[in-house]
């Protein structure tokens, strides 16, 4: 995972976006490394977007890292600003989509929870 994990910071440097995106759709995931339970257990998060530009280009980006609010917040800060959110956890409470601070608000909670 480690070579994930460089690859994912090799190709975002210095990204900057040039103007907003009309959809970001997002998604999280996790698993483990090692055994299944136990003190020796590695946990990994792995957050994805797919990110819809106006010209109607798309792209992936995503982030692997440890269960917590920091590895969210890596991932989060390289996205660009979008028209809309959407979320598996957000369209379920709020109709289909959100704004970016919506987004991290929700997302910040289920970080939390997931502790």
């Amino acid at each position: 995972m480690n070579w994930l994990q460089e690859r994912s910071t090799q190709r975002t440097e210095g990204a900057a976006w040039r103007e907003p995106a009309s959809v970001v759709a997002c998604d999280e995931m996790w698993t483990y490394r090692g055994v299944r339970s136990g003190s020796k257990r590695e946990s990994w998060w792995i957050w994805t977007a797919v990110v819809e530009e106006t010209d109607g280009r798309r792209w992936v980006d995503f982030e692997v890292g440890d269960r917590s609010a920091n590895t969210f917040e890596r991932w989060y800060a390289r996205l660009p600003e979008a028209q809309q959110y959407c979320s598996d956890v957000i369209s379920s409470s709020s109709g289909g989509g959100c704004t970016r601070r919506g987004f991290r608000r929700t997302a910040i909670r289920l970080a939390r929870a997931a502790r």
